[in-house]
């Protein structure tokens, strides 16, 4: 039988069995299993080829490269279930079978007090609850920290963007975008399943984290420190998100959640936009799409001079949609819903496993009263900060996310299995905007209003082959990884005005110098990944005992993105305008409306296609890979791990102006890690690292783009090089009892060619650009602490109160551009040269309370907070923009009732604090935006079948 055959013969098997499932839920099973995993009671890692049988029968199995047995076709009764393997203690457990049942028996075996060189165990840890994480953060030969899903569940965080915010050193930007040991999204990577996938933000180096939901999520593990074996492009932190395994036996799972926001839930002044009917699916582009024009457009001059032009112009700015008003609907509770499935059966009598997930959510969010304001320091040794633009601002917004999963493991024999991921997730944000007040910049007197129509959609596709054998010794695993991103802006709309009163007149302007003229966006981004990746790990073992392994392997990455954009702006010739965006656009009101056009009288508004082909560009990335690597045990408990990765990387971008950008680049990037076992508890870790950081698309494109709120424009930089980066960590980590631990660590990161956002001094207006400076340093230090409450009282409920807490220090120096820094000095006198690296919080804080007991009662209350970070950087010399801390506050309470239900309770952001970014200058903190968010309660209810 052919690979693809197979493979067709298995989707259709799995698709009857999973149809069949859902319908009967496998209630006509008259004979029962039993199944479980063999665990190493030493390491807690799963064993391949341990014995499993019943006692007194000839009925057994040997574990797989899982470490999982199945015993199957077992009536109804008891059976005295027994493990071993060569150099351990044999273990037995009575089981009672009932008819039809599948039980699971998990088996720990401990080492027995003999050495005999048989069998070389390789492990492949278990990953789905805290333990397990723990066990393999203890185990691994690089600095990680995790967590499992029982962890996500406790926090009650709904996307990976929030449980991430949990581990220790990290902080979430903007709730989508990850920051490892305060170092920015370019310095970091994202993993699914193993492989690289791309990001959906233009902008952004690293995948919007939002997009994830935590019930398709089985752990996410952070990489802290490189070693050969990973990918050498990360600096502060690999992320590596793994989505859930197939259970043991037939499992469903079902689950809904309503909510309400203080500031959105049923509130009558929500500022919505109308939609279409499929926004509710994240699907509604082709509602928004380019009007069907002859191209190119008339200009105005061609429209007055040639009545065909000028009946065109006019047709073509009356096909675009014209209500530039918001909605004011009450929204309806927030709500989410979660259903999934999964089974373990038989295909041409091999074991196959296999689970289904789907969930939905969608919620309101909204606040008024906020503030928008822009200062600047308007001479050397000025006392004070003018004033520029003060506005109040008002934002709702509307946001869907969905996602389906399918995966699915067929094992061929005891030591080889194939596996398919499939995964595909897509939001929908719809948000409207009205900000309003003073541009004393421009006028003292002049009144400013600006309304924002946004729609945005975002999609993450991946489709994954993997597969895992054990040849001899040897393990072997392989996986190609295609993985598609797409992110659409369509119809991004902008309307701003200004006003100035007279007395009991009023007399509204449009025009350039007050605001960008009425203009509409569409863009669009698709990139395109493939990771291919080959892995050989073969263990040995010395003549003193010692076990070690070598690790080798090769990788091939290919990226592809296509950016576009189409601007269209609505100008006018002194048309007068009363206030009303609609009015502006009505028929009569624009050029053209009677045809011939009257020479001496042009006035009218008209479309024109702003010229925008430098904001389009294509562009690929190749990289090749190839590393090795060798685990030494020096002595016992010492263990040396040396590798080597060689990366080749070639980049190309061209975009509408034919500007071009070329990197091509060989790296070299060694690893030296030693981990000292002090005692089976305790570890000691040091490593030296070198990784690089490549240059993004958009920061190698050379095109303007700019976020419409009053920010800077920002363009890229074709001559940027890549940065590379020394890494230095230790760490002290104690694992006391289950579920515990102890650590603390500092690190010390050293980066040359750093790429930094800087303003480029040559611009009349304010322009941020991208640039290498030559260097930055960087230095912190962790705590983690995870205990139980046993240790204060001898009383056995002591045992369900348990706490964790985890706090981070970073340090960081950046040299400042030359040229920039001497436009700083004019105004700035006293500046230094230095100055913290963009988006770095210098503490990071998370803590988290646990109550649970034998009745199915769980609480938990978390907290969580980050220090001041530099969001915005201060332009020639004015001060920068820092972003406040936002302490946030969650409680979640669960109940689990009878026959399989559940109920929930969560509270989130308690202390509904106040999102600010703040200007100081002379002991006073200008605010640059503010606003709050509310807070959220929502009650849900789970019912689960096993």
């Amino acid at each position: 039988m052919s690979f693809a055959v197979l493979i067709v013969a298995m989707y259709k098997k799995i698709l009857t069995l999973l149809i069949f499932e859902i319908i009967y839920c496998g209630a006509f099973s008259q004979t029962g299993a039993i199944r479980g995993t063999v665990y190493d009671g030493e390491t807690g890692e799963t064993m391949i080829g341990a014995n499993v049988y019943i006692s007194g029968t000839t009925t057994g199995k040997m574990t797989d490269l899982d470490g999982k047995y199945s015993l199957e076709g077992l009536a109804a009764g008891t059976y005295t279930i027994k493990g071993s393997f060569i150099g351990f203690d044999e273990v037995s457990q009575e089981v009672t079978l009932e008819d039809g049942e599948i039980f699971i028996l998990d088996i720990t075996l401990g080492e027995a007090p003999i050495e005999i060189d048989v069998v070389q165990i390789e492990a492949k840890a278990s990953t789905n609850n805290e333990q397990a994480v723990l066990t393999r953060q203890k185990k691994s030969a690089v600095v990680l920290d995790g967590i499992s899903a029982s962890q996500i569940s406790k926090s009650g965080d709904s996307d990976a963007a929030g449980a991430l915010k949990r581990v220790t050193g990290i902080s979430v930007e903007g709730g989508k975008y990850v920051y490892v040991r305060g170092l920015g999204d370019r310095y970091s990577k994202t993993l699914v399943n193993g492989a690289q996938v791309p990001g959906l933000d233009p902008n952004r180096n690293t995948v919007q984290m939002d997009l994830f939901p935590t019930q398709l999520v089985d752990n996410i593990v952070v990489y802290k420190t490189f070693s050969a074996d990973l990918p050498g492009d990360f600096t502060g932190g690999l992320v590596d998100i793994s989505t859930k395994d197939f259970p043991e036996r037939f499992t469903l799972q079902f689950g809904a959640q309503i909510g309400a926001n203080t500031n959105a839930t049923m509130n009558k002044n929500f500022l919505g936009l109308k939609g279409g009917s499929t926004d509710w699916l994240a699907i509604g582009v082709k509602n928004r799409a380019v009007p069907d024009f002859p191209r190119p457009i008339p200009t105005d001059g061609q429209a007055v001079a040639d009545p065909a032009a000028g009946t065109q112009l006019y047709e073509t700015t009356r096909s675009f949609e014209r209500d530039w008003i918001f909605t004011n609907k009450r929204p309806p509770l927030n709500h989410r819903i979660g259903f999934a499935i999964g089974n373990q059966k038989k295909l041409f009598g091999k074991p196959i496993g296999y689970v289904f997930g789907l969930t939905y959510k969608r919620e309101w969010n909204y606040y008024q009263g906020g503030q928008t304001n822009r200062y600047t320091l308007p001479s050397v040794g000025a006392s004070a900060l003018t004033r520029e633009l003060i506005l109040s601002d008002e934002q709702g917004s509307d946001m869907v996310l969905w996602g389906a999963l399918f995966n699915t493991s067929y094992k061929i024999s005891n030591n080889s299995k194939i596996a398919i991921n499939l995964m595909h997730n897509r939001t929908m944000e719809k948000t409207a905007r009205y900000q309003s007040g003073f541009k004393p910049a421009d006028d003292v007197d002049l009144r400013y209003e600006t309304n924002t129509w946004w729609y945005e959609e975002r999609s993450l596709s991946t489709a994954q082959l993997k597969g895992e054998h054990v040849m001899g010794k040897t393990e072997f695993i392989w996986f190609s990884n295609f993985a598609v991103s797409i992110m659409d802006q369509p119809d991004l709309h902008f309307f701003t005005s200004g006003y100035r009163v007279f007395g009991d007149d009023t007399i509204h302007t449009i025009e350039p110098s007050i605001g960008q003229v009425p203009s509409r966006y569409w863009r669009d981004m698709t990139e395109y990944n493939v990771d291919n990746s080959l892995k050989f790990t073969t263990p040995f073992k010395l003549k003193n005992g010692g076990k070690g392994n070598v690790k080798y392997g090769a990788g091939y990455l290919f990226k592809d993105r296509d950016f576009g954009e189409e601007q269209y702006r609505f100008n006018n010739n002194t048309r007068a305008y009363d206030g009303i965006p609609n009015d502006y656009f009505a028929d009569t009101n624009l050029l053209g409306y009677t045809v011939p056009i009257d020479p001496a009288d042009r006035n009218g508004v008209f479309v024109n296609q702003f010229p925008s082909q430098a904001n389009n560009y294509v562009a690929t990335q190749h990289v090749a890979a190839g590393y090795i690597s060798t685990e030494l045990p020096l002595k016992e408990n010492l263990k040396l791990i040396l590798g080597a990765r060689y990366e080749f990387t070639k980049i190309d971008l061209i975009n509408g102006q034919d500007t071009t950008a070329n990197l091509q680049n060989n790296d070299v990037l060694p690893s030296v890690t030693l981990n000292y076992g002090l005692n089976e508890k305790t570890n000691l870790r040091f490593a030296y690292t070198r990784t690089l950081a490549r240059p993004t698309f958009r920061e190698l494109a050379p095109f303007a783009s700019f976020s419409f709120i009053g920010d800077f424009i920002l363009v890229g930089n074709p001559d940027l090089v890549r940065t590379t980066i020394d890494n230095v960590d230790f760490r002290y980590e104690v694992f006391p009892n289950f579920g515990e631990i102890f650590s603390v660590g500092a690190f010390y990161k050293h980066f040359t060619n750093p790429i930094e956002r800087t303003f480029n001094i040559t611009s009349v207006n304010p322009e941020l650009t991208y640039r290498n400076v030559d260097k930055a340093d960087l230095v912190g230090a962790e705590l983690e602490i995870r205990k139980n409450f046993s240790f204060l009282s001898d009383k056995p409920a002591a045992e369900n109160f348990a706490f964790g807490f985890n706090a981070s220090y970073i340090y960081t120096r950046v040299d400042i551009d030359s040229a920039e820094f001497v436009a700083i000095k004019a105004l700035n006198p006293d500046a230094k040269p230095v100055r913290s690296m963009f988006g770095q919080s210098p503490f990071l804080i998370n803590f988290l309370l646990t109550y649970q007991n034998k009745k199915g009662t769980s609480a938990n209350l978390s907290f969580n907070v980050q220090g001041r970070q530099v969001s915005v950087i201060g332009f020639k010399g004015n001060p920068n923009i820092f972003q406040n801390p936002i302490p946030l506050l969650n409680f979640t309470l669960d109940q689990e009732l009878k026959k399989g239900w559940s109920i929930r309770f969560t509270a989130t952001n308690i202390l509904n604090s106040i999102d600010k970014q703040i200007q100081p200058y002379n002991n006073i903190n200008y605010v640059y935006q503010a606003n709050r968010n509310g807070a959220e309660i929502n009650f849900g209810v789970k019912y689960v079948i096993k």
